[in-house]
């Protein structure tokens, strides 16, 4: 079974598609699958599976690969509780040295800015610069613009140097969007 979790006593383990049991928090469960135990789907909350969630690495992008404690920090405290919104910097320029998205669930508001009650999947951008500083929002349009930016650039990994950006704000109609300009490097 791929990828199926099951209970097993008090601890949550994952069989592995070879039939080999995976517990990377407790290596002691580890081993060939018990065959007296069934495999059931995790429980759910409201639709979310968090064990999964939490263990899952392919529900957010980094490209900061920190090499000690203090990159470690300064990861975390960017991921976690970033000093800066973006959407308090409009026409100031950050230099960006990397690049956390996640996705999060946001509510949807009507024209008049009331709350739906229905819900969306919305990305959350964290922007790093050369600092450690990091810059966050919920954006469509920084989102879009990362993506342009990693097509013409390449992701963070690849870069020579950190990447000037101007945070702009665009009307559209009624909404103001956030996005981002390159500007020139020096």
């Amino acid at each position: 079974m791929e990828n199926t979790v099951m209970t097993n006593g008090t601890s949550m383990v994952e069989v592995a598609h070879n039939g080999e049991v995976v517990n990377e928090f407790n290596p002691a469960l580890s081993g060939a699958a018990p065959a007296a135990v069934p495999a059931t789907v995790a429980e759910t909350v409201d639709g979310v599976d968090y064990i999964v969630d939490l263990t899952s690495r392919q529900t957010s992008y980094c490209s900061m690969q920190p090499k000690d404690d203090t990159d470690r920090a300064i990861l975390f405290n960017a991921m976690n509780n970033p000093a800066k919104r973006l959407g308090d910097c409009i026409n100031e320029a950050i230099r960006a040295k990397h690049i956390f998205v996640e996705v999060v669930t946001c509510e949807k508001k009507d024209a008049e800015g009331k709350p739906t009650g229905i819900k969306d999947r919305c990305p959350r951008i964290v922007i790093i610069d050369d600092h450690g500083v990091g810059y966050a929002c919920v954006s469509i349009g920084v989102y879009s613009a990362i993506k342009k930016l990693f097509q013409v650039y390449g992701e963070p990994s690849t870069w020579t140097a950190p990447i000037p950006l101007k945070i702009k704000q665009v009307t559209k109609g009624e909404r103001k969007m956030l996005t981002l300009d390159i500007l020139p490097m020096k």
